[in-house]
């Protein structure tokens, strides 16, 4: 007679293959996580770096026409548009200039030395900078281009805004 128990359950291959699947399962989902905590991370750099922008233009905006914190210090952006046609007489950008080299190609270093702002300012891990270019989108006006960068991970990052205030 052959007598033999039926067992019900799983083999140990079972048991093995089920768990390389549910390993396999979690990496996928830790690595999504990650990838999820990484962009959270940017986004929020690039919210504080685009309110600082904001609060220097709203800043700017309070300011008199004349006022000592938005004057063209360094010359490069005033009066350079003699016929009006909306070019820089000199091929410049009406003293507008990115920090960077190249605006926009990352990665790069920031080069103050070569293009330098008319106003920099510190703040934490960011630095506001803004330049000023007069009577370059309109007699009586002043253009006002706030960029703000920062370094996350050895890799340079930035913002820019621009606001033409004009005289009333």
């Amino acid at each position: 007679m052959n007598n033999k128990l039926k067992q019900a359950g799983f083999t140990l291959v079972e048991v093995m293959i089920a768990i390389v699947i549910f390993a396999v399962g979690m990496l996928a989902v830790t690595s999504l996580q990650l990838k999820n905590i990484q962009g959270n991370s940017f986004a929020n750099d690039m919210s504080q770096a685009m309110t600082l922008a904001q609060n220097k233009i709203e800043e700017s905006m309070t300011l008199g026409f004349n006022d000592l914190n938005i004057l063209d210090q360094d010359g490069d952006g005033t009066n350079q548009d003699a016929n009006n046609d909306g070019i820089d007489d000199n091929g410049g950008e009406f003293g507008l200039y990115d920090p960077f080299p190249v605006p926009g190609v990352f990665p790069q270093t920031p080069n103050l030395g070569a293009r330098p702002p008319d106003y920099r300012q510190v703040n934490g891990a960011y630095t506001v900078c803004w330049n000023v270019a007069v009577n370059c989108s309109g007699k009586n006006t002043k253009t006002i281009k706030v960029i703000v960068y920062w370094s996350k991970g050895g890799k340079w990052k930035s913002v820019s805004l621009e606001y033409v205030k004009s005289l009333v």
